[in-house]
């Protein structure tokens, strides 16, 4: 087929004629050179595209002939004729589940995108870090000593901590957990979160 193509890529010389073909560029040897590939062409005979019932299997027949003939021929074209297709004599079964394939958009079709998600806004919450906490002394109150084995609090005023002991949220009646600082539990406060310093760990 090679052989045949590549005359016709050099005996065919195109005449002023094409232009008045409408069906120009689907001959095979058009589609080899320009595109030097091998090409198959259909014709059915019959008139306006109307062929007799009594002819259809013949036809089909044929054409199912003929695009297996070209099938061969392009693969011995693209240099693949030694090797044979596995035969279907396998017992399994074939998966009826298929996986999803990278497409290309073809021009003139819209790419697809997925539609947006909707979410549900997240709220900030502090995160807990252990971090050391180092005992600062009340401006207004001194501390008071305790025995070794537990730590030092400083008293704050009543009803304002709900018995926390550490960083508490007026905002979301909480004690927060051991852990907090000073320091945290003053950014909260300016976070909107209200919150109080009530002692030391």
């Amino acid at each position: 087929m090679q052989n045949v193509m590549g005359s016709y890529k050099q005996a065919y010389k195109l005449q002023a004629a094409y232009a008045l073909y409408l069906a120009y560029g689907t001959f095979a040897d058009y589609a080899f050179r320009e595109f030097k590939k091998p090409a198959l062409t259909i014709e059915v005979e019959g008139y306006n595209f109307i062929t007799d019932a009594s002819t259809i299997k013949r036809r089909g027949i044929e054409v199912y002939n003929g695009i297996n003939a070209f099938a061969k021929e392009v693969t011995v074209f693209n240099g693949e004729g030694g090797t044979k297709p596995p035969s279907p004599t396998s017992t399994s079964k074939p998966s009826l589940t298929t996986a999803p394939s990278a497409t290309t958009s073809s021009p003139g079709t819209e790419p697809v995108t997925p539609p947006p998600s909707v979410t549900e806004p997240v709220t900030p919450s502090p995160t807990v870090t252990e971090q050391p906490v180092t005992p600062t002394p009340s401006r207004s109150k001194p501390v008071t000593s305790t025995p070794s084995g537990s730590k030092p609090v400083t008293s704050t005023p009543s009803g304002s901590c709900n018995g926390c002991s550490g960083c508490y949220s007026a905002l979301l009646s909480h004690c927060f957990p051991r852990g907090y600082s000073r320091a945290q539990c003053d950014s909260f406060n300016g976070a909107g979160y209200q919150t109080t310093w009530c002692g030391n760990f």
